[in-house]
């Protein structure tokens, strides 16, 4: 009696979190989220087949005019999050709700990552251009080409830095995931609190991207080391190809 009473009370509490779900996932900030973060991801395939990219008479403007939508969805992207984890801290309930799903999460994570390439063959490629630029007889040619290869290099870093938060922000939101799938003790401990926030896990996963290292928290899941590992991993090199993108716009 007593145990069909307790899977009784689970599947009521189960379907109480499933409308709850869809009530969060119907408002329009939820449904800009997912727009913004679909529009990111069409963006990288939109570049990949825009034939101007191809052409130096219309290089340089392809490459403003979709790098520069893709850092201004980027920073809308991030706001949001910003957003979810001040909420959460103080005291929303339905934060939990607000994540975005996982296959959405790697979509985004494996965008970044194609613009992080894609920038840093932009300063890679700069000098070869600039060169290939003297050594064309037609002026217009020339000028246009290296229009493309400074602009290319120029807009290069403001879509590293935002990706970069992008990384760690969508890490942030997948071990609130894990932590609030799991049953039994919890994968990541935070000293202080049983109840963390998104705010603890942006803190925990900011703490590996920049520190490489878990900080003060504990972490009592092997999936949760893999996962810390890939991020630690994906981190170091984010963040040498930002030094050496750095290193290229100043040299």
């Amino acid at each position: 009696m007593g145990d069909g009473a307790s899977v009784t009370d689970d599947q009521a509490a189960a379907g109480e979190d499933e409308v709850l779900a869809r009530r969060v996932r119907r408002g329009p900030v939820f449904v800009l989220s997912q727009v913004v973060d679909l529009a990111l991801v069409a963006i990288v395939v939109a570049v990949m087949f825009d034939p101007r990219f191809y052409v130096a008479a219309t290089a340089a403007v392809a490459t403003l005019q979709w790098t520069v939508l893709w850092v201004l969805l980027g920073m809308i992207h991030l706001i949001v999050r910003i957003t979810r984890a001040r909420r959460a801290r103080l005291g929303d309930p339905m934060w939990p709700y607000r994540l975005n799903g996982r296959v959405t999460g790697y979509l985004v994570q494996l965008a970044t990552v194609v613009m992080i390439v894609s920038s840093a063959l932009a300063i890679a490629l700069r000098p070869a251009l600039l060169d290939l630029a003297r050594s064309l007889p037609d002026a217009v040619l020339r000028s246009q080409l290296t229009n493309a290869a400074n602009l290319s290099a120029i807009v290069a870093l403001p879509v590293v830095f935002v990706a970069w938060a992008m990384l760690h922000a969508g890490y942030a939101e997948r071990y609130a995931r894990i932590w609030l799938r799991s049953r039994g003790d919890p994968p990541i401990v935070f000293p202080g609190t049983t109840a963390p926030t998104l705010l603890d896990f942006v803190y925990f996963s900011f703490t590996v991207g920049v520190a490489v290292s878990t900080s003060d928290c504990v972490i009592r899941s092997d999936h949760v080391r893999g996962v810390v590992t890939r991020h630690a991993v994906l981190s170091f090199v984010y963040s040498s190809v930002i030094l050496g993108i750095v290193i290229g716009l100043v040299t």
